[in-house]
């Protein structure tokens, strides 16, 4: 090849590598957008379903009634079956025995065999025998019930022996209870989105269907059905370690657990920890995770092996991760550091405010914040952020950096201890600078983690550690979901009608899947 032919062919290879880059820069813009969008209409959707979904609770609760329940009993449940069985109580093969489903039947199907003629001589089967089952189902807006008859058929002309045909086993995921998807979806529903105790689940139930279903039971159901989509949690914890962005947001809260073995009894709190990914991530995700301490040994032993940033506060389990894995860089929190001198001035009548050091720190972290937002209404890409970032705002790291390295201030009054707080995390809080996928704070992570601390507030203890991971589990999937845009209620039936399906992947029932958006997208959301 002639050289004026090579240099036309590189010039022609550098043309399509700046026009790749240009696409992909517009992509990763788009899913900032779509993200950022999808934030906000969530916030919007749930101002306009506020008043329903009040009025869902009013069916359960009394407005003057305060809940003190505990958010799920499964161990505890065990426990008193245990103690039961002990104690000589007979507790009975079947749940339900001595309740009048048959009055309460809406509709009845029949299972026969698939065989309809004798495969020795074709004649046509007659009815052998007949094993009634009840199951409870959930259509919109009501419970009902469905009667079950499972027929096994005989050949009366043939005289061999044996010759009963069998229906085939149900492939229904609670096999031998009067639990469906359906029913099931509804009680995750009620307990995990909308916040209804069990117990109000069970007056309810009571009311509707005259029948007991206890709280003990929906609480097993709840981790029959946590047991269940086990393979979905830890898929979604997979693909939240490998994302494409490497990018992790993490926030806690507290939970306190009523029970706890006798080793931890002077535990006075645990913790559930939130992962989320970034704006710029393709799959949203949210991953909830109890631990019964805040040992990071035990509260992030699946974050080991990340290869990216984490954004977070200033927890020292953090640093530890950092410190064995060269590999995870920290972005902390810049709301935190800016929040402290935020307190500061309001704590000082507004007259006394500018002038003060806390004011002048307090305003250059106003500048970066502005930017940022600037950043957005620009709709610029992750790596003209980062041109930007460096051109607007180093000359204010500079400025800040003076006021908090190079300026003295009185020991142990309130503003030493905040600048004591920005050194700390100095390093780390510059991380987003050369990393346009970044955010300099973790608002993100903190709006995640706000709706379990809402339900805390009604619910208020855990009953054991095994409810609080049952928890954490559903609340994973039902928060993704919410994330996406899915109707979390028609997603979970569907997601527990097909979690045994083995012709349907676990790829394709995430609720971050194309097929799940594509299913089960929430219309009032998008609108």
């Amino acid at each position: 090849m002639k050289i004026n032919d090579a240099l036309n062919e590189i010039e022609r290879l550098q043309k399509e590598l700046a026009a790749a880059k240009l696409i992909i820069a517009l992509q990763e813009k788009i899913i900032k957008d779509l993200n950022l969008n999808n934030d906000k209409k969530i916030e919007e959707y749930e101002l306009l379903s506020e008043k329903k979904r009040i009025a869902e609770i009013d069916k359960f609760v009394k407005k003057s009634e305060v809940l003190d329940t505990i958010i799920n009993e499964p161990e505890e449940i065990k426990k008193e079956e245990k103690e039961k069985k002990k104690r000589g109580i007979k507790t009975g093969s079947k749940k339900h025995k001595n309740f009048d489903f048959e009055s309460k039947v809406s509709e009845t199907i029949y299972e026969d065999p698939i065989e309809d003629t004798c495969p020795y001589c074709g004649q046509k089967l007659d009815v052998a025998s007949e094993k009634i089952r009840y199951e409870v189902r959930y259509v919109p807006a009501k419970l009902e019930v469905i009667k079950i008859i499972k027929r096994s058929k005989v050949c009366k002309k043939c005289n061999k022996k044996n010759n009963k045909i069998y229906c085939k086993v149900a492939s229904t995921p609670f096999p031998g209870s009067i639990l469906t998807p359906s029913f099931a979806a509804w009680i995750l529903n009620h307990k995990y989105y909308l916040g209804i105790p069990f117990n109000k689940l069970e007056e309810y139930i009571k009311e509707s269907l005259k029948i007991e279903v206890s709280k003990q039971s929906l609480a097993d159901y709840a981790a029959k059905s946590a047991s269940l989509l086990e393979p979905v949690y830890s898929r979604m914890k997979d693909d939240l370690l490998n994302d494409e962005r490497k990018v992790i947001h993490s926030d806690e809260t507290t939970l306190v657990v009523s029970k706890k073995p006798n080793e931890d009894k002077d535990r006075k709190k645990s913790y559930v920890y939130v992962y989320r990914s970034g704006l710029y991530s393709k799959n949203q995700i949210m991953i909830y995770s109890f631990n019964e301490t805040r040992e990071i040994a035990k509260t992030a032993e699946w974050l080991k092996k990340f290869e990216g940033t984490i954004v977070c506060d200033d927890y020292a389990g953090y640093n530890q991760l950092k410190k064995g894995n060269p590999k995870i860089k920290l972005q902390k929190c810049m709301a935190h550091a800016r929040r402290r001198f935020a307190d500061i001035l309001k704590s000082l009548k507004e007259n006394e405010r500018k002038g003060t050091k806390s004011y002048e720190i307090l305003s250059l972290f106003k500048k970066i914040f502005e930017y940022e937002s600037q950043y957005k209404k620009d709709n610029l890409d992750p790596d003209s952020i980062v041109k930007r970032r460096k051109r607007d705002q180093i000359p204010i790291k500079n400025k800040l950096y003076k006021l908090i390295f190079d300026t003295s201030y009185t020991p142990n009054s309130s503003i030493s201890a905040a600048v004591k707080y920005v050194k700390d995390i100095w390093d780390d809080m510059r991380t987003y600078i050369e990393n346009g996928y970044l955010e300099p704070s973790n608002n993100i992570a903190e709006r995640a983690v706000k709706p379990f601390v809402i339900q805390r507030k009604v619910f208020q203890t855990s009953g054991s550690y095994a409810g609080a991971r049952y928890t954490s589990k559903l609340f994973s999937i039902i928060q993704t979901a919410r994330a996406n845009n899915l109707d979390t209620y028609q997603y979970l039936n569907y997601l527990l009608e097909n979690i045994k399906n083995k012709e349907i992947s676990i790829e394709s029932l995430l609720p971050y899947s194309n097929e799940m958006r594509k299913k089960f997208s929430n219309t009032l959301c998008e609108s």
